[in-house]
């Protein structure tokens, strides 16, 4: 699955400054009426300007849903709209928080080690030895295990076109290219191994082990991992567009051969309950899906190519949005375009998705808006802080950029 792609290239000028857990307790949670007032109003005018036919949100805090709501057409053929509660999504990589999520259960129940060769794990195929030092699990959530990318392949028109998960990762392994634990780019095939080696080390297939020990624990009745979606869930499954010559064409549902790298199809309700768990330390009603020091363990970052930016933690993306420390992903595959942002100093979780190409730009203007409107900060660096200013030049990328961060492009 592949993150929302720039025309052009993202420098990040973020401020480091990272709120204290304990200054939650002096952040106002936002009323259900402002917040249906700012994204009536946002969303709006963004779908317009995206010729995006529709989008749902949801956002958290205090340990439970705050808001959330439907917009526009969650199926233009059928005029169906969109009902937070029942139409489903397609997250793409944000698929990949329930696999870093599962790799964190195994960790806990002592089965996985971040730290040991991932060649442990696997017996039907072998990462080389190309260098030295071996690729851990940690390194497959940082994306720092030196894989070259690799576009072609990921996808597939039918059920039938899809091989076994281990074939294909064998059949389809990318060179290593960077030493590990050195540089970050981006990887949909380490973490569709990561996936693969919690299937091995649990006995249960990928879609099979996210429904026993994530969805289900979380009440996310109308989620799967399964792909094609199941026959009960598969009507409410909301439908994406391209936008060409005045009309909406309908994209086709392509299946992906590294499920655990974006399989999921959700609803925005039930990803209110995985980001509650979340900011709750793994706890959701009276269900646990992590322990306490698990999950703070899993949102403490874990790589930065410099210790003044933003970095991982365990599979979390880190962005600093006014002044606040925020783990978050994206992901779009087939014209669906969403994001997932948690603040743990506020509490404050938010779900975003839309069906249209146009959606990835939409969210540039409404993520900042919703940090502008419901979480100020501080945009000054505090005595002893430090701050990362742009440099000019031309840059490569090594990985897509998210849409948040590309506020501070210069």
């Amino acid at each position: 699955m592949y993150v929302f792609r720039s025309l052009l290239v993202a420098v990040c000028a973020a401020l480091v400054i990272l709120v204290p857990r304990s200054a939650a307790a002096a952040i106002d949670i936002p009323e259900e009426r402002a917040l249906a007032d700012f994204f009536d109003a946002a969303m709006t005018d963004g779908l317009s300007a995206g010729h995006v036919p529709g989008a749902v949100v949801s956002v958290v805090g205090g340990g439970k849903m705050l808001f959330s709501k439907g917009y526009g057409l969650a199926d233009v053929e059928n005029r169906r709209p969109f009902d937070p509660g029942t139409s489903m999504v397609r997250i793409a990589s944000i698929t990949k928080l329930f696999t870093w999520t599962a790799v964190m259960q195994q960790v806990e129940q002592g089965k996985l080690d971040l730290k040991a060769d991932v060649n442990r794990y696997l017996t039907a195929f072998r990462i080389p030895a190309t260098y030295p030092r071996p690729i851990t699990l940690q390194d497959l959530m940082d994306h720092t295990a030196g894989f070259e990318d690799r576009t072609i392949g990921v996808g597939a028109r039918s059920e039938d076109d899809v091989p076994p998960l281990g074939n294909h990762l064998a059949d389809n392994m990318p060179a290593r290219v960077r030493p590990p634990g050195e540089v970050s780019a981006y990887s949909n095939y380490g973490a569709a191994l990561a996936g693969y080696i919690v299937s091995r080390v649990s006995g249960q297939p990928y879609d099979q082990y996210v429904r026993d020990h994530i969805l289900d624990p979380l009440a996310m009745r109308h989620s799967t991992a399964a792909e094609p979606v199941p026959a009960p869930l598969a009507t409410d499954l909301a439908r994406s567009y391209d936008y060409e010559g005045g009309a909406y064409r309908r994209k086709p549902f392509v299946f992906d051969n590294l499920a655990p790298d974006g399989s999921i199809s959700a609803t925005a309700n039930d990803m209110a309950h995985f980001m509650i768990a979340h900011l709750r330390e793994g706890r959701f009603d009276d269900q646990c899906i992590l322990d306490g020091p698990t999950a703070r363990l899993m949102h403490r970052r874990t790589f930065a190519a410099d210790p003044r930016i933003d970095g991982y933690a365990h599979g979390f993306k880190e962005q600093t949005l006014n002044g606040h420390r925020v783990i978050m992903h994206d992901g779009g595959w087939e014209g669906f375009q969403s994001a997932l942002l948690l603040v743990p100093d506020a509490d404050l979780g938010l779900f975003v998705s839309t069906n249209g190409l146009g959606g990835a730009d939409a969210f540039t203007r409404i993520i900042p808006a919703f940090f502008d409107r419901f979480l100020p900060g501080k945009r000054a660096v505090p005595d002893g802080g430090a701050s990362v200013m742009p440099v000019e030049g031309f840059y490569k990328l090594t990985g897509p950029p998210s849409p948040a961060s590309r506020r501070w492009s210069p």
